[in-house]
């Protein structure tokens, strides 16, 4: 059976290049809008460009995350993009509200501070590396340090650390991508990381 990825639409993602990495890797992808289509898919990805609070709004508004907790529980893989990643913690200092996140990993966003070198600037914007700290079978064929394309402000600061698949110093060392049993995360962009993003997303594809 030929495996196929869902993109949920929340309407707060720019999903257009997700979809065509996807298809440069002949991945049958679709983007879903409705939540109960989700239920036909096994690997599912959650993007996310924008505000905390806004993203889970939308989530709930349109019945996704009802449905993304009910699908982890039952054993689909996901994979949070960005924001969609920080969504899967409890909370987030950008939120206004103390929002509640999904509550996949216990832990909370934490807007990138401290900066000792004045030539660092926020949002963290470019290209950065990754270290892997633990392998697994959603880093495999990528370098032990290989590079990534980010765009964000906040970080997820996990309580427990042992969930921390590879990590990133932009002035503070911050998980770059999470895993919590069928739930991965991770911070850069893997549809703007050429090589490496390929490898990503065919790794999540094969997972089992």
């Amino acid at each position: 059976m030929k495996k196929k990825i869902a993109i949920i639409d929340y309407g707060i993602n720019n999903i257009s290049s997700i979809l065509k990495a996807l298809q440069k890797i002949e991945i049958e992808a679709h983007i879903i809008t409705e939540q109960k289509k989700l239920d036909d898919y096994k690997y599912i990805i959650l993007p996310g460009v924008g505000s905390f609070d806004y993203g889970m709004k939308n989530l709930e508004t349109k019945g996704f995350k009802d449905k993304i907790l009910k699908l982890y529980k039952k054993g689909n893989f996901f994979l949070g993009i960005c924001l969609g990643m920080q969504l899967f913690l409890q909370k987030s200092d950008e939120s206004k509200n103390e929002t509640m996140g999904l509550s996949i990993f216990t832990g909370r966003c934490k807007k990138i501070k401290n900066l000792n070198d004045k030539s660092l600037r926020l949002p963290h914007i470019g290209w950065n590396n990754l270290e892997i700290q633990k392998k697994c079978q959603f880093t495999e064929n990528l370098a032990s340090n290989f590079d990534g394309y980010f765009v964000h402000s906040y970080f997820t600061d996990l309580k427990d650390k042992t969930q921390i698949i590879a990590s990133t110093k932009y002035g503070i060392n911050f998980p770059s991508i999470i895993k919590n049993e069928n739930i991965y995360g991770i911070q850069c962009h893997p549809e703007k990381c050429l090589k490496n993003g390929i490898k990503i997303l065919k790794n999540f594809s094969n997972l089992n």
